[in-house]
């Protein structure tokens, strides 16, 4: 105890301060048992598991602001994939909810009688949806078919240029600060390019043999054009083991390395990160065109190999075709539902791009802290490397997320916001998680996790009708994922109650 004397004209105040605050503090009793909550959460908060970590629970008025209940809610902690709603919500807001994502077919040069004496060009606008498998009308082979009708619709029949994917959108630099070697040769670790195609990401079917420690053979790779040379050392392991192998890789390098272990029984089908996405679409284009009869002269070529080869870039040009992406609201909700962190990071570097004129990772966190610094939001200890949460470096108090998740409840985009979160117990990510009492096909939250993190952030409806918005953390822990479930669970079941 640190007793403080003050003199103020003459008199005496006596002020008692602790030397630290109480971890927890309720506030609020009409809208969630806080006294319940606060056992359930200091439990959490001491057990074994949790020796070394953080424990963090932040509960507000959706409404008003009106903190109900927090627990070490000002700490700096990692919160992995929750970091994808501080992305929507800041996206929606400045892009809007009707934002679209735009691809152009264009060509240059002097077109006479079915000949463009010039080159063909494919200029990505940052698209992360570009002939994704996931979502409807963006099927690859029938964009493809409606952009070489284009093109011959435009007169086009022979091309005795080049066929040039423009890739000059965002800046080249690609992997945020903070990402880990294991993660971007995989499927989840795929940066945003200028120009994505099929989610960045292609399939390796993977023979197990028979016995363990046997080696897995390759089968096939696809799609079969990115022709990627494999050095290969995945062993088998014992039949319901799991996918345990990793594929190394960096972008725009066509050598991949492969390690760990897959299960004897069957094809095993692994994803991993395209290198170069522009240059795949443009030998895609340039296949099709082939197929329909327009001949191309030149090759295939993207504007990062020109400049490599100090070519010039000629963007004088004339359009054919505008592909136009699905709204910011449908990604919205491909993002926060299946947590896409290839449409997150597209989302950060367009709003990047929006605030300072430049695309690259820098600029991206750049604009999500200036403009919840500009909405009141304190921003000190608040560490952004990347949109989606991948980046180890990120740090986030779970305060902070929720005074983001207050403000956003109070704006016109906001049902477009609440709409992309998955629901306990019924969707995405919630699948299966906190599906009972009120929280079932009540709360919404975006989930996050990596390793040694654990975190929700979203809403549900309180007893008494209010809307309250909460965050809640675990970082270190120690041991299994499920034992950690378990707990979180029994918070957010509670919270409800």
């Amino acid at each position: 105890m640190v007793r403080i004397f003050i003199f103020l004209g003459g008199v005496l105040l006596v002020c008692l301060l602790t030397c630290h605050s109480p971890n927890s503090v309720a506030k609020r009793t009409d809208a969630v048992n806080v006294e319940q909550l606060k056992k359930i959460v200091e439990a959490f908060d001491q057990d074994p598991m949790m020796q070394q970590g953080f424990v963090a629970l932040c509960v507000k008025s959706a409404k008003t602001g009106e903190l109900i209940f927090a627990h070490q809610a000002r700490k700096s902690l990692q919160v992995a994939s929750c970091m994808k709603t501080v992305t929507t919500m800041a996206g929606l807001a400045l892009l809007g909810k009707d934002f679209t994502f735009k691809t152009y077919v264009e060509y240059e040069g002097a077109l006479q009688k079915g000949i463009l004496q010039g080159n063909l060009y494919v200029r990505g606008g940052g698209d992360p949806t570009l002939g994704s498998k996931a979502i409807a009308g963006q099927d690859w082979e029938a964009i493809l078919q409606q952009w070489v009708g284009k093109i011959k619709a435009a007169g086009i029949s022979r091309i005795d240029g080049d066929l040039i994917v423009d890739e000059e959108y965002f800046d080249e630099n690609l992997i945020p600060y903070g990402w880990l070697w294991g993660d971007v040769g995989n499927y989840y670790g795929a940066p945003a390019f200028s120009l994505n195609l099929m989610d960045n990401t292609y399939e390796v079917h993977f023979q197990p043999g028979s016995n363990v420690e046997d080696p897995v053979s390759i089968q096939k790779i696809v799609p079969e054009l990115l022709n990627l040379p494999f050095y290969n050392k995945v062993r088998t392991a014992a039949a319901g083991t799991g996918d345990q192998s990793n594929i190394y890789g960096a972008p725009y390098t066509s050598q991949r390395f492969a390690d760990g272990t897959l299960p004897a029984g069957g094809v095993f089908i692994v994803k991993g990160s395209i290198p170069d996405p522009a240059f795949l679409c443009g030998q895609y284009v340039a296949a099709a065109l082939s197929d329909a009869g327009v001949s191309l002269k030149g090759k295939v070529k993207t504007t990062r190999q020109m400049k490599e080869q100090k070519q010039k870039i000629n963007t004088s040009r004339k359009l054919i075709h505008t592909h136009v992406s699905p709204s910011l609201t449908d990604i919205a909700k491909w993002i926060n539902l299946f947590s896409v962190n290839l449409y997150a990071e597209a989302i950060f570097k367009t709003l990047g791009l929006k605030n300072t004129k430049m695309s690259n990772n820098e600029a991206g966190a750049k604009a999500l802290k200036d403009f919840w610094k500009s909405k009141g939001i304190n921003t000190e200890g608040l560490q952004i490397y990347d949109g989606s949460g991948l980046s180890s470096l990120n740090l986030i108090s779970a305060e902070q997320l929720t005074d983001m998740l207050c403000y956003t409840a109070k704006q016109p985009h906001f049902q477009a916001f609440y709409q992309s979160l998955p629901i306990a117990g019924v969707s995405g990510t919630m699948t299966g998680i906190a599906g009972r009492g009120r929280a079932l096909n009540n709360l919404r939250a975006k989930t996050g996790g990596m390793s040694g993190v654990s975190a929700y952030c979203g809403y549900f409806t309180a007893g008494n009708g209010e809307l309250v918005a909460f965050t809640l953390i675990a970082n270190r822990f120690v041991g299994q994922y499920n034992p950690l479930l378990a707990q979180m669970e029994q918070v957010m079941v509670t919270m409800t109650e």
